[in-house]
C-alpha cells in the first residue's frame, strides 16, 4: 500500500512537468520619445499612453532617450525586436536628416527602411514670430525693414542644421532677402531673448508663442495652406501675397521595420479612436499648444516621402555643408 501511495506520487509529479507552462504576461507596450520629459512631443506621448493602455487592453509606457534630435531614439527603435512593442514618435523634420547629414557616423538608420510609418497624431504650423523692436506687423513692412537694416536680418532657430534652419531659408527667399539663421539650444531661450527684444525674429511653431503675450511677441504669419483653429487672426505667407512651399508640421508614431502588420495596423484603430474623443482634443490643445489630427499609415508614409524629396533639393540649393 505505502509503494503504490510513493508511486502514485512520482507519477503526479512527472505529469505535473509535462503539462505547458501558461505563457507569461506580454510586456508592456514602450513609445519612444527622442526628446526630454517636459517638451511638447513628451507632453503628448503622455496624453496619448493612457487612453490608448484602456483602448488596446494593454499597458503602455513613455520612455525618454533624448539626443541628437532624436536620432538616438530612432536608432533605438531601429534595433528593437519588431514585434509590436516598441513604438517611436516624432516630428516630420526627420525628413532633412538623409540630406543633412550625409555620413553614417551621425545618421546610422534609413527613416523609410527602419522605421515603419503608423499614423500622424497632431498637426501645427510653424510661425514667423518678431520682438517689439521690429516695427513690423506684417510680412510686407518686415521685409521692407529687413532691407532697410540687412544686419537685423536674423531668426533663431532652435538646433543648428535642424528644419527650422531650412525653413528660413525659403522663408527669406519667399520675402525677397537673406535670413541668417541664429542657432539656440531649444526654444526657451529664443523666447527669453524675444522678449528682451535681443533677437529680432524666429520662426517657432505657433504654439509656442501663444503662451506669451501677443504685444511682446508679434506673429506675422503662420506657414500653412490655411489659418490655424488656435490663432484664427493670424494670416498665411499667402494670404499676404508670399508664396512659401510649407505646409503644417506634424508629429507620429514609427515602428521598427518588419513589425507584423497586424500589430501595426491595431495601434493605428486605437490612435484613431483616441484621437477622435473631444476631451484628448481639448487636452492636447490646452496642454501641447497642438491640434490633434489623424492621418493613417499610408498618408503618413506618402507625406514622407515627399518631404525628404522637397527638402533635400532646399538642403542642397541652400549651400549647407553638414
Amino acid at each position: 500500500m505505502k509503494f503504490n501511495i510513493i508511486k502514485s506520487a512520482i507519477f503526479l509529479t512527472c505529469a505535473t512537468l509535462t503539462i505547458p507552462s501558461v505563457a507569461q504576461e506580454k510586456p508592456p507596450i514602450t513609445l519612444v520619445v527622442g526628446f526630454a520629459a517636459g517638451g511638447t512631443t513628451d507632453t503628448i506621448a503622455r496624453i496619448l499612453s493612457e487612453p490608448l493602455s484602456k483602448e488596446l487592453g494593454e499597458t503602455v509606457i513613455v520612455t525618454n532617450r533624448a539626443g541628437a534630435g532624436g536620432r538616438i531614439a530612432a536608432e533605438f527603435v531601429k534595433n528593437a525586436n519588431p514585434d509590436g512593442r516598441t513604438y517611436l514618435m516624432g516630428p516630420d523634420g526627420w525628413a532633412i536628416f538623409p540630406t543633412a547629414m550625409h555620413s553614417p557616423a551621425t545618421l546610422r538608420y534609413d527613416l523609410m527602411k527602419d522605421l515603419r510609418p503608423v499614423a500622424q497624431v497632431v498637426s501645427y504650423p510653424l510661425a514667423l514670430v518678431v520682438s517689439n523692436q521690429v516695427p513690423a506687423t506684417n510680412l510686407k513692412d518686415y521685409a521692407a525693414w529687413i532691407q532697410k537694416n540687412p544686419q537685423k536680418a536674423q531668426f533663431g532657430t532652435p538646433a543648428p542644421g535642424g528644419q527650422v534652419q531650412f525653413v528660413g531659408w525659403v522663408a527669406g527667399k519667399a520675402l525677397g532677402t537673406d535670413l541668417e539663421p541664429v542657432a539656440y539650444r531649444g526654444t526657451a531661450p529664443i523666447i527669453a531673448d524675444l522678449l528682451g527684444e535681443q533677437l529680432p525674429a524666429a520662426i517657432m511653431p505657433t504654439g509656442d508663442t501663444l503662451r506669451h503675450p501677443r504685444e511682446k511677441i508679434k506673429i506675422l504669419a503662420v506657414m500653412a495652406n490655411q489659418r490655424w483653429e488656435l490663432a484664427p487672426d493670424v494670416p498665411t505667407f499667402k494670404e499676404q501675397g508670399y508664396n512659401l512651399e510649407v505646409d503644417e508640421a506634424w508629429q507620429g508614431f514609427f515602428a521598427p521595420a518588419g513589425t507584423p502588420t497586424e500589430e501595426v495596423q491595431k495601434m493605428e484603430a486605437a490612435l484613431k479612436k483616441v484621437l477622435a474623443r473631444d476631451d484628448i482634443k481639448e487636452s492636447i490643445k490646452s496642454k501641447a499648444m497642438l491640434s490633434a489630427k489623424f492621418v493613417p499609415a499610408d498618408e503618413m508614409e506618402k507625406s514622407l516621402h515627399r518631404d525628404i524629396e522637397y527638402w533635400g533639393k532646399v538642403i542642397k540649393d541652400s549651400g549647407y555643408q553638414p
